[in-house]
C-alpha cells in the first residue's frame, strides 16, 4: 500500500484488494495521507462512521471527513455527511462538492468500496459518475483513491473504471499477514 499511496498524490488510482484487507487498508490511507498534511474525504460505503472514527488519531479529526452512505441514521458531527445509500451518487457528489468548499487546500478522496458502489448503481450511472468525479479531481490537483474488492466486482466495470485511472493496483492475491507486514513497514 505504501507505492500506491506514495506515487498517487494529484492522480486517480484503483486499488484492488480482497475483501479481507479493506478494512486495514482504510486505515492504513487514512494515516498515510494525514502526514502529506492533506484533508482527507472519505465516502464509506462498506463502514459504519462509528468505526472510521476509531481509525482516526483524535488531533486529526478536523482533517478527515466521511461521507456516510452506509449508517442510515443522522448523527450531528462537524465531520460527516450523510447521503443516505450508495444508490444516491447525487448525494455523494454534493457531499465531495461541499467539503471541498468549506476546506481551503489540496484533498484526498478515498472511496472505500467500488464493489459496492456496483451493486447499488448500473454499470452506465457509476460510470458517469466517475468520469465526471475523476475529470474534476484532476483539474483541481487532488487525490482519489478507489479501493475495490476483487472477489465482487464484474470485470466490465473494473475495466470501465480503470479506464478513468491513472494507475492500477491490484494486491488480491496477497496473503493478508504480507500486507500487515507492508502496511507497518
Amino acid at each position: 500500500m505504501k507505492e500506491p499511496i506514495s506515487a498517487s498524490l494529484k492522480l486517480v488510482s484503483l486499488i484492488t484488494l480482497n475483501q479481507k484487507q479493506l478494512k486495514d487498508a482504510i486505515s492504513f490511507a487514512i494515516h498515510e495521507y494525514l502526514t502529506t498534511q492533506k484533508i482527507i474525504i472519505l465516502v464509506s460505503l462498506s463502514t459504519p462512521f462509528e468505526e472510521i472514527q476509531k481509525m482516526i488519531p483524535q488531533e486529526a479529526k478536523n482533517k478527515v471527513f466521511v461521507i456516510d452512505c452506509f449508517s442510515n441514521r443522522q448523527i450531528t458531527q462537524n465531520n460527516v455527511i450523510f447521503a443516505g445509500s450508495p444508490s444516491e451518487l447525487t448525494n455523494i457528489q454534493v457531499g465531495i462538492e461541499t467539503i471541498e468548499k468549506q476546506m481551503p487546500g489540496e484533498k484526498v478522496i478515498i472511496f472505500d468500496a467500488l464493489n459496492v458502489m456496483a451493486v447499488y448503481n448500473n454499470p452506465n450511472e457509476l460510470g458517469r459518475f466517475f468520469h465526471l468525479l475523476t475529470n474534476k479531481m484532476m483539474l483541481k490537483g487532488n487525490t482519489t483513491i478507489i479501493l475495490n474488492s476483487k472477489d465482487a466486482t464484474e470485470e466490465e466495470i473494473l475495466s470501465m473504471i480503470k479506464s478513468f485511472c491513472d494507475k492500477s493496483y491490484d494486491y488480491s492475491d496477497m496473503i493478508i499477514n504480507s500486507i500487515t507486514q507492508i502496511m507497518c513497514e
